[in-house]
């Protein structure tokens, strides 16, 4: 469970523009996909240091995607 310990769980700081982006992208209705949200998955797969990484919708449902990737 290394993983937890560098993943920032408080005090998350955000670059500047964030709050644009996000609005324009809810005003564009691109929240569940677009531009912004592939080059968000990009950074934060480099930011792991991960070759991919995917979006889910809630903690339920990415649960379940992990249950499922292990065939279990």
């Amino acid at each position: 469970m290394a993983i937890i310990s560098t993943v920032p769980r408080r005090s998350v700081n955000l670059p500047a523009g964030s709050i644009f982006t996000l609005i324009g992208s809810a005003i564009g209705n691109r929240l569940i996909d677009g531009p912004e949200h592939a080059a968000f998955l990009r950074e934060m797969a480099a930011w792991l240091g991960l070759p991919h990484v995917f979006g889910a919708s809630s903690g339920r449902s990415a649960f379940q995607l992990a249950l499922q990737a292990l065939n279990l």
